[in-house]
């Protein structure tokens, strides 16, 4: 299916997808005919390429059907993004496991970037235990993706394993809240107290190795998760987020993998040459954008309905400038995603460098950088290696070739990377990119959010209302702009 006929059909679809809305927003899940739909057309495998039954589209396509889906519904659009997210990594795997993972119709990604388990090796592979939260899209997933500290090669090393797994023991299925309150609060302290202790544990080891402990990302079959309910936030209420946990699971070594390698190029797409940390930017980021354009819908629609008197003028001149904002800011996010896929795609020199941007890690300053100096406006957190991660306590982005920067925050790339000496340039100039979108993708959320929020007091009682539909993109817009990545 090509990316028109793709177009054509969430287009014709766009008003069933909003009657469905109050459902899916209600039930925390997609309703089985809406992800039958979804699964049927593909759109869990915008960038997995056609051989493995994909569509194998360039960055600006999958993102403009992103957008298109989020004037219909955020949760399902969230879902989207995060499900095909998981094409990026096809190139991480040997062509027999890729394969195994994406060629069934109904595969689908889900998982978490957050460092929230350990792994050591054994023969064959790796025994990994871990906790990680909001792995969207847990209803339907076949493959979940995560990310674990790889114990090898550090002082005390089986001391160190025993330590962690005495602590995780201590988790149990039943300390765990369902959504709502099933649960006594009491239960649910105990709850995070046991999951707090063990990533507390975690990060107190990577404090004590300064940060060169090994990160992998594993790819975990369905039957080795357990999930369950724990997302209760105040918007993207459909996007089937839940926890996991692994329980010393056996991964075969081929099942284990960092993000942004490149095993085999059999099914390799343009897609890999793009920086990780820009290619989740851009997909998160196309969610709000697609909330942006619905909201400016529904304004638009009141502006029809609605005579103002002369002292409302303010009113209408601050609600017309929040729907030429949003048209704006997708002009303006289109066209950075087009000059990002030219430079790291399109220019053939870009590639070598893109290889080391698959790198962010241990950003803590909390401060805007300027553009092309690294990253714009550092987070405390940036977490994010698997399909999708909301974590606010997460660190390190995990590519190929990265060492610690001794003197600073941010990884940096070895030269040795780039296969050539005389590559620095082309390395500053992929930063620079790098940088630079990075802050205009933040800028775009940043605008867009301040805009929504001035004109939220003049959009009537019908706002204040969670059932109605611009409440519901008004909670999606905030929670998903409230994303790590965007912040």
């Amino acid at each position: 299916m090509t990316y028109g006929q793709l177009k054509k059909n969430i287009s014709e679809n766009l008003t069933w997808l909003k009657m469905r809305s109050d459902e899916i927003d209600r039930t925390g899940r997609l309703p089985d005919d809406v992800l039958a739909w979804l699964i049927e057309h593909g759109l869990f495998k915008l960038f997995v390429p056609k051989a493995l039954g994909g569509h194998a589209l360039t960055l600006e396509e999958a993102l403009r059907l992103v957008m298109l889906v989020a004037e219909a519904d955020g949760s399902v659009a969230w879902q989207v993004q995060i499900g095909s997210g998981g094409g990026y990594f096809v190139p991480s795997f040997t062509p027999s496991v890729a394969e195994a993972i994406f060629s069934p119709q109904h595969a689908v990604i889900a998982g978490s970037g957050y460092v929230g388990g350990f792994a050591y090796p054994v023969p064959g592979g790796y025994r990994v235990s871990g906790y990680w939260r909001y792995a969207s899209g847990a209803q339907y997933a076949t493959t979940f993706t995560a990310n674990a500290f790889l114990l090898e090669g550090i002082p005390d090393v089986e001391v160190r394993i025993l330590k962690l797994k005495e602590v995780f023991s201590a988790i149990r299925r039943d300390d765990v809240a369902l959504r709502g309150d099933a649960v006594l609060n009491t239960s649910k302290s105990v709850r995070e107290g046991n999951f707090t202790s063990f990533h507390a544990l975690l990060r107190e080891l990577q404090e004590e190795m300064q940060g060169q402990t090994a990160i992998r990302a594993f790819a975990f079959t369905r039957e080795a998760v357990e999930t369950f309910s724990d997302w209760q936030g105040v918007g993207m209420r459909g996007t089937s987020s839940e926890a996991m946990i692994v329980r010393d699971v056996f991964v075969p070594q081929e099942r284990s993998f960092v993000v942004g390698d490149t095993i085999s190029t059999l099914y390799a797409e343009p897609l890999i040459r793009v920086p990780f940390v820009s290619f989740a930017e851009a997909s998160i980021g196309a969610v709000v954008i697609g909330l942006a354009q619905a909201l400016a819908e529904e304004i638009s629609r009141l502006l029809t309905e609605k005579t103002l008197s002369g002292e409302e003028v303010h009113r209408h001149a601050a609600l017309q400038d929040a729907v030429s904002s949003a048209r704006h800011m997708k002009l303006i996010f289109l066209q950075s995603v087009r000059e990002l896929w030219e430079q790291f795609v399109i220019v053939p020199s870009a590639h070598e460098t893109a290889k080391a941007w698959n790198v962010r890690g241990d950003e803590t300053s909390g401060k805007d950088t300027i553009p092309g100096s690294g990253g714009a406006e550092k987070s405390n957190a940036t977490g994010y290696i698997g399909s999708g991660a909301e974590e606010s306590s997460g660190r390190g982005y995990v590519g190929r070739g990265a060492e610690k920067n001794g003197g600073g925050s941010d990884y940096i790339a070895r030269d040795d990377d780039f296969g050539r000496e005389d590559t620095l340039n082309s390395r500053e100039d992929a930063e620079q990119v790098v940088g630079m979108f990075s802050w205009t993708v933040r800028h775009a959320v940043r605008t867009l959010r301040q805009k929504a929020w001035e004109v939220f007091p003049y959009l009537g009682m019908r706002a204040l209302d969670e059932r109605s539909r611009l409440n519901r993109i008004m909670r999606d817009m905030e929670t998903a702009a409230h994303h790590v990545m965007l912040l």
